[in-house]
């Protein structure tokens, strides 16, 4: 869930709350109306743009009943998710995802990997720093590159892939010491992720490349980043200034705020534009609950407001 600052009136704050699932509708809707760097690009990968639009798909059980943090009385954030939830809210949207084709499962499993290891917030503490540092040194992402290649390539082998995961777990830590009990718990979660989902997405990169889809996994990966990101940043909060974005192929874009004067409306200009459509309407349909302390999902609901959703729209400059 996201949980957006929005006062109705300068005495009213409070917080609108966006379902995950909503928010990766709108990456797919931008995807879907982005002007395709080559003719029918989703109609001939359909499946990367289901792995966008459904990426998000396993919260659906968490933002119906989200979470209290204790200290702050406040509903979680999808930022603020605890480690042992977010894990099994990501293995489920990796299920979910590998249903529609094996390389919407590569795409989502390898983003999630993505967002696990460069995530400062589960990593609080030099040794947790340090072991993160290690897993994504030189050496590593030297293995990563290989089998990017290696995935990329329709003579791939299922030996090779085997060779490649079975080096990069060598680079893995197997013995969790000399760090506190609760980060070793956390980089004991971590690693195995990590490790379990490196199997899955070379099981995902193999049925790929049989299906004749090996030379799009990275592109994929990449399309989902940006699109993911770009529909977080519309939904994660008012914005007042200019934001530029690099789509994984074609020129940078910027997204200049419009001034409305309403929270429930948001509109920008895009500059150059992007899409096929000469503008583009947007809806984030949500609850708004107020800023107060709560202690528990029943005291949220009992204030919550779910009649509410904000209308954005694109233009060109």
């Amino acid at each position: 869930m996201i949980r957006r600052d929005l006062s109705v009136a300068p005495n009213r704050p409070g917080w609108f709350l966006i379902c995950q699932s909503d928010h990766a509708e709108l990456s797919g809707k931008l995807a879907t109306a982005w002007k395709p760097a080559s003719p029918g690009r989703w109609e001939e990968f359909p499946h990367i743009l289901q792995a966008i639009t459904h990426h998000d798909d396993g919260w659906h059980e968490w933002d119906r009943v989200p979470g209290i943090c204790v200290e702050s009385g406040a509903p979680y954030d999808f930022t603020e998710v605890p480690l042992t939830s977010m894990l099994i809210i990501w293995r489920h949207s990796i299920e979910i995802s590998a249903t529609f084709h094996p390389i919407a499962g590569y795409v989502v499993s390898a983003h999630f990997c993505w967002l696990l290891a460069n995530s400062e917030r589960f990593v609080k503490t030099p040794w947790l720093a340090t072991l993160v540092e290690n897993l994504w040194s030189p050496s590593t992402q030297r293995l990563l590159l290989q089998q990017r290649k290696a995935v990329n390539s329709v003579k791939i082998s299922l030996q090779a892939q085997r060779e490649w995961l079975l080096e990069f777990a060598g680079a893995l830590p197997s013995n969790l010491t000399n760090g506190t009990a609760h980060d070793m718990a956390v980089a004991s979660q971590m690693v195995g992720f990590l490790k379990e989902q490196l199997w899955r997405q070379i099981a995902f990169a193999q049925e790929s490349v049989q299906k004749g889809a090996g030379d799009r996994l990275w592109i994929g990966l990449q399309q989902l980043r940006f699109y993911d990101w770009l529909s977080l940043w519309l939904c994660m909060r008012e914005r007042d200034e200019p934001e530029t974005f690099e789509p994984p192929a074609g020129k940078e874009v910027t997204f200049t705020p419009i001034s409305t004067k309403d929270p429930w409306k948001a509109a920008f200009h895009v500059d150059p534009w992007p899409f096929q459509v000469e503008s583009l309407d947007f809806v984030l349909p949500g609850k708004w609950a107020p800023m107060q302390k709560y202690r528990s999902i029943a005291g949220l609901a009992s204030q919550w407001e779910s009649s509410h959703q904000i209308e954005g729209k694109l233009v060109p400059k």
